[in-house]
């Protein structure tokens, strides 16, 4: 076996006491480099191949007013060859007392729900100066009570409608509404003051959008269905097309097939009251 070398103390030192070795400036660049490019590629597999993040999705904003009844929908491209009840989106509501309502007629008239016990109230909502889908509800009301009359039950029914209009409320303003509807004895126009008018849009779920700049109101469509006893049962979507503005149209077919709707719907509910 080779006898190892042995330093002495004078070497030793000597040898602690030198510089470590310079690092090639190539060696270092090549370091860097190669820190970067791990760095970076982990960025891009944890983008493209991470699980779900760990931080909680952001939560949806709370209503701040819950109505009575749910606003409704518009039925989806409702056509003639569909079922009746899914047509008008008719849809039986769990059975609670319509909520009050007071207004007055386009004369100034006081009128309240409950004055039509012992009829069936079909209710429904458009604007004072009735240039939205008022004339298709006309033709399809006009409809139904023909049907009613054939029928026998054109007495146990009485048509409602609800100003949609914050702009236009005075009994003055109704009037093109009322002479619209002069030629149905058995449908009246109905509006208030707007806190009054508001509470009734808000209980029964009829959203209003109203640009006092231009006069521009918009609102949802809603159709009720009262039973003589003054209990809520169902509602149906009202539609049209819009053919220009302010102007809604309905094939002579479709009112028909409405207005039948109506008729069945009203039959049935005064029925339950008959002795």
């Amino acid at each position: 076996m080779r006898d190892q070398a042995v330093l002495s103390e004078a070497e030793r030192a000597a040898a602690f006491a030198e510089p470590p070795p310079k690092v090639p400036r190539r060696t270092v660049g090549l370091v860097v480099l190669a820190c970067l490019v791990l760095g970076f590629g982990g960025i891009v597999v944890d983008h493209f191949f991470a699980g779900p993040s760990a931080t909680p999705p952001i939560p949806p904003a709370s209503a701040t007013s819950v109505p009575q009844f749910p606003r409704p929908t518009a039925p989806d491209s409702p056509s003639l060859g569909a079922p009746l009840s899914k047509m008008m989106e008719l849809t039986p509501l769990r059975p609670q007392k319509a909520p009050p309502l007071r207004l007055v007629s386009a004369s100034g008239r006081a009128v309240s729900l409950s004055s039509f016990r012992g009829k069936v109230v079909v209710l429904s909502f458009f604007d004072a100066s009735c240039d939205d889908i008022c004339p298709v509800i006309e033709r399809e009301v006009k409809s139904a009570l023909s049907d009613l009359g054939r029928s026998g039950a054109r007495g146990r029914v009485e048509f409602l409608t609800v100003n949609t209009d914050p702009l236009a409320v005075s009994p003055a303003d109704a009037r093109p509404a009322e002479a619209a509807m002069a030629a149905v004895p058995q449908w009246q126009f109905l509006t208030g003051s707007v806190p009054r008018l508001n509470s009734v849009w808000r209980t029964y779920g009829v959203s209003i959008e109203a640009q006092a700049s231009s006069g521009t109101v918009s609102h949802s469509e809603a159709l009720y269905f009262i039973d003589p006893s003054g209990v809520v049962r169902a509602r149906a979507t009202p539609f049209a097309n819009q053919v220009a503005k302010g102007t809604f149209e309905l094939s002579a077919a479709l009112v028909r097939r409405f207005g039948e709707g109506i008729a069945s719907e009203v039959t049935r509910l005064s029925a339950k009251e008959s002795p």
